[in-house]
């Protein structure tokens, strides 16, 4: 008996330490922030802010990374009331260099997030934090609720602002903390200091923090303690109701007992890893909640704790005659060799290397006779019937295999996942397609699903009209259902959300917009140039399939003529096909749509089979605009380059502004810097003639005059075919804070903010022969363009206005020029700005 008593004083004096250091803890605020990374968007626990006081400046820490640099910091203004938010800028995997950090943006005292936009310009609302019961009310004090005992506080934040009507947003970031502080509405609460900082994260942060993102899911180390705590907890109670309840032989007694042991403890250690694996597999956040559970207990600590409680249970199982005899020795030599393999294994410790699932095989690439069916353990079955006034029965059948992990990496990588508002819908489809050409992996059952419909084709002799229409029946209700954003499960969370084909593939769903890049796809890999269509107005999607010569001479489809079902665009005709419901035929359209109603329309080049995707030092960049002619006219362009990584690099280590603000230039010195460096050589100037030349030259098949000619130079510039990004965001030049690009900068990264875009216009004004002022107002702080005038081109401009858009320098007459935002023309300006306001000019003659 003295021996129990012994035992359980033990235990009691453990279970008050563990209640000390927890209430510490509580008392010591720590906030959880939950938001969403670049590569992931759905809600995260990335980790969390120690608030060790006001005279602190709090810190933010991964939840899975015990050492290295906050990845952010938060402080209380100098001079105000304000909470300035810090995000980590040096590489936070480098011990050896200092850690840097740059103020982002901040939180006012009414709840209102705002980001800072650079030296000396305004800062801009982006966002307000509102607790989760009223979503639409700015506040800077969290939540507490009578469910979670008044001790658990949340607060969310929201992007944009708060709407009066219609349905709440979805939050981008939720901060919550366990704490029995109360939050004061005369102090900046923690809960509301992390909500921005989560906010701005999103927004601002550069690096990916592989070291968080690319944690080993699969990995054993952060289960040891959950599988040892499970163990000795069954191993306790199924020693005292064997052996102490019933009378059972004490354990040790059987010679093989250890072994049967050692295998229990190891098979449940492999349990609860397979458990892991199956709910990451299945989309559950377990392994984010793992990482913040070993993180705020200190998993190294543990360990250790872990070794010290066995020593004692080891000393005590010695300690003179006790009636538990041996038997807890097996338990300790178990949990002893877990926990020493666990500290030493390497795989325990090192990230995991994660293969990119799009990646295809080399033994793929020398199978050129059969597109294989790629393997997965999830089915999907596809059952589809001719739809055709031929009244030919033909149906087809086909199953795909799939991983969820090769799913959930899919949506990761969507561009539409992020809800990235910076780029229009045009350019985001853009890089959809230009993601799958460079990945052939992502691309494979397309590839396979379009080599089936071809020969079930071939097998039942169908002609060209009638393949087409198979083709269109697949994509079709009931085979791939018709389903909204709002009502779909797989992303109910995203509106505007475009899923990749695979994705429409594996859920078997999608509204127009994806269907419509599903068919678009498939008939890509039947070598037909393809149309997405996109209506503003109806807010639907469709595609167009260029009209093939030999189909003309018929002039018949569907028993109406080309003309009537087809439409011209950029010199080419297409057939206009519809992919939701079941029954349209090619050249249908859905009740009440027009041709005309698609007022987006985007040209998919033809897919090569043989693309190279081992050259990862060159990049091809294509470029697609229209003129947004002031007399009228349509105009189409479209262009590739091609760029070297190490020449752009090399660009980047010349530019002046990298030292920008450290010496003495000023930024018109710079600006002057970057134009007398592309000019002192033909090579560096030869992009930017490339696409000149091709300006000059489509503007003059046209027929078209000086006036398009310019613009459809200034249409290049602007969006969406070159993206308006400022700095801060911008993953290209995230290393600098004031940063003006060379020309091909810009080209390079397709986006750019309006000085960077100034200077590529500039570039190609030049290029095509016209003087040019670069100017800069510290009043608006903006830049923007004046290019020589024409006295004809002045005759179309509102005389009213053109005292605001025109001003003479050095004897030249200049016209006002807009590069960033689309729809802005040659000798157009905001309302309320003028020429005039920009005080700063350099001139760049021709």
């Amino acid at each position: 008996m003295a021996t129990i008593f012994i035992l359980i004083l033990i235990l009691s004096a453990l279970t008050v330490i563990s209640v000390v250091v927890w209430l510490i803890q509580m008392f010591k605020v720590k906030v959880w922030i939950c938001t969403k990374s670049k590569r992931e968007a759905r809600m995260s626990c990335i980790g969390f802010m120690k608030d060790n006081g006001s005279q602190e400046v709090p810190e933010v820490l991964l939840a899975s990374r015990s050492n290295g640099p906050a990845i952010g910091r938060i402080k209380m203004g100098d001079t105000d009331d304000n909470a300035y938010v810090e995000i980590l800028s040096s590489d936070g995997n480098d011990e050896t260099a200092k850690a840097q950090y740059r103020t982002c943006g901040y939180v006012a005292q009414d709840g209102y997030v705002y980001r800072q936009l650079g030296k000396n310009k305004r800062p801009e609302k982006v966002g307000y934090t509102a607790r989760p019961s009223a979503p639409k009310v700015p506040i800077a004090v969290g939540e507490r609720t009578w469910r979670s005992f008044w001790l658990k506080c949340q607060l969310n934040a929201y992007m944009g602002e708060p709407s009066e009507s219609g349905k709440a947003k979805m939050p981008v970031s939720q901060c919550y903390h366990y704490s029995f502080h109360s939050s004061k509405n005369d102090a900046m609460p923690p809960e509301t200091r992390s909500a921005a900082f989560g906010l701005l994260f999103g927004l601002y942060n550069k690096n990916d923090y592989r070291e968080y993102y690319n944690s080993p899911a699969y990995g054993w180390k952060d289960t040891a303690l959950l599988s040892s705590l499970i163990y000795t907890i069954g191993y306790v109670l199924w020693y005292f109701f064997s052996v102490k309840i019933n009378g059972n032989t004490l354990l040790i007694s059987e010679p093989l007992m250890p072994l049967v042991l050692y295998a229990i403890y190891f098979g449940l250690w492999a349990i609860v890893r397979a458990i892991k694996i199956e709910c990451i597999e299945n989309s559950n956040t377990i392994q984010p909640k793992i990482d913040l559970f070993n993180k705020a207990l200190g998993q190294r600590f543990f360990d250790y704790a872990i070794l010290v409680c066995c020593l004692i249970v080891l000393l005590f199982s010695f300690g003179g005659e006790t009636v538990y005899g041996l038997d807890f020795l097996a338990l300790v030599a178990t949990i002893v060799t877990g926990m020493i393999i666990n500290m030493i294994m390497k795989s325990s410790s090192a990230r995991w290397e994660v293969k990119n699932p799009f990646a295809v095989d080399e033994e793929d690439d020398d199978d050129e006779e059969e597109i294989l069916n790629p393997e997965g353990d999830i089915a999907r079955l596809y059952k589809w019937t001719l739809d055709a006034d031929s009244h030919k029965n033909v149906s087809g059948e086909l199953t795909l295999y799939y991983t969820s992990q090769y799913i959930s990496d899919l949506r990761f990588v969507n561009p539409f996942y992020n809800q990235r508002k910076d780029k229009p819908l045009k350019l985001l489809i853009m890089d959809m397609f230009h993601y799958m050409k460079e990945h052939r992996g992502i691309t494979a059952r397309l590839r396979y699903v379009a080599t089936q419909i071809q020969r079930i084709s071939a097998q039942n002799g169908l002609d060209d009209f009638e393949t087409l229409q198979f083709t269109i029946d697949f994509v079709q209700e009931p085979n791939i259902r018709f389903c909204l954003n709002r009502d779909s499960k797989a992303i109910n969370q995203f509106e505007d959300y475009i899923r990749y084909p695979d994705e429409v593939l594996y859920d078997k769903e999608a509204d127009s917009n994806s269907k419509a890049l599903l068919a678009a796809m498939l008939f890509h890999f039947m070598q037909h140039n393809v149309l997405y269509l996109f209506s503003r107005v109806q807010h639907h999607g469709a595609i167009g399939i260029e009209v093939k010569k030999e189909w003309i001479e018929d002039n018949m489809i569907n028993g109406h003529g080309i003309d009537e079902i087809s439409f011209i665009y950029n010199n080419r005709r297409y057939i206009f096909c519809e992919t939701t419901s079941d029954g349209f035929r090619i050249g249908g359209t859905m009740g009440g749509m027009k041709y005309d109603d698609f007022d987006e329309q985007i040209e998919l080049t033809l897919i090569e089979d043989d693309v190279d995707d081992s050259n990862e030092e060159s990049v091809t960049c294509l470029y697609n605009w229209d003129l947004d002619s002031p007399l009228g006219n349509q105009l189409h362009g479209s262009y590739t380059l091609e760029f070297s990584k190490t020449e752009i690099a090399d660009l980047r280590a010349n530019n002046p502004f990298l030292t920008y603000a450290t010496d003495h230039s000023s930024y018109e010195d710079n600006i002057r810097k970057i134009f007398d460096f592309i000019n002192q050589s033909p090579e560096r100037q030869a992009k930017v003639r490339e696409i000149a030349q091709y300006i000059r030259t489509t503007i003059k098949d046209a027929n078209l005059g000086s006036y398009d000619l310019v613009q459809f130079a200034l249409d290049f510039c602007q969006a969406p075919n070159i993206t308006y990004c400022v700095d801060e965001q911008s993953a290209g030049i995230s290393f600098a804070q004031e940063y003006m690009r060379f020309p091909d900068e810009v080209l390079f990264d397709k986006e750019g903010d309006c000085d960077c875009k100034s200077s590529l216009t500039a570039a190609l004004f030049h290029a095509l022969g016209y003087k040019v002022l670069v100017m800069l107002s510290r009043k608006l702080q903006h830049a923007a363009i004046g290019v020589e005038a024409n006295e004809e081109w002045l005759e179309h401009i509102d005389p009213e206005k053109l005292d605001s858009v025109l001003r003479e320098y050095n004897g030249t007459k200049y016209l006002y020029c807009e590069t960033t935002g689309d729809g802005f023309r040659v000798g157009q300006i905001k309302d309320e700005d003028s020429i005039h306001d920009f005080d700063t000019i350099v001139e760049i003659n021709a």
